[in-house]
């Protein structure tokens, strides 16, 4: 979380000096900011708490929309996504489950639950990156909404591409547990 919070506070500084130098209205590139910033924020934990109320089926592990292909784990080894994929804050607090960790490799419940809470994070992730740009229709110049947005964005899909990349070998987990009796 230390992480997300130092970008978005640069981000916020940023945007805030490149909008008093182009609008020059101190107030308002002071301001503008970081309450476009708590806006897209609130539309993120909206946007996820209506997600968890869709059903389960949905978010099945048995679904293979889920599953990372070969040329995408291969996108991810390129972004070297092995060194910076514990920087990513986990907030399975929200929902009393932790995707930090494995406590079991071989327990099927625990292993279709652990799926099942990684592709609810996927999806979640992958709108608050997309709807992150209604922050554009905010009262505010879209030289901060639509860069709000874009930090929106990258932050978002970062933590969908840790989840889809450690989802894919958890799956595989799963796959082999399901077939030991």
């Amino acid at each position: 979380m230390k992480l997300y919070t130092i970008i978005i506070g640069i981000a916020n500084l940023v945007i805030m000096a490149a909008n008093i130098l182009w609008h020059g209205n101190v107030p308002l590139s002071l301001l503008a900011p970081p309450a476009a910033t708590v806006f897209v924020i609130a539309l993120d934990g909206v946007g996820a708490a209506l997600l968890r109320k869709l059903p389960e089926r949905f978010f099945s592990p048995d679904r293979r929309v889920f599953v990372a292909g070969k040329k995408e784990r291969n996108f991810y080894r390129c972004l070297k996504i092995k060194k910076w994929k514990a920087k990513i804050p986990e907030l399975g607090g929200f929902t009393n489950f932790h995707k930090d960790k494995i406590e079991s490799k071989t327990d099927k419940q625990y292993l279709r639950k652990f799926l099942l809470e990684i592709n609810y994070g996927v999806i979640i992730h992958l709108q608050n990156a997309v709807f992150g740009f209604l922050t554009m229709l905010l009262p505010f110049p879209l030289s901060v909404t639509l860069l709000v947005a874009i930090v929106n964005f990258v932050l978002s899909l970062m933590p969908m591409a840790v989840l889809r990349y450690n989802g894919t070998v958890l799956k595989e987990l799963y796959i082999k547990q399901k077939t030991v009796r």
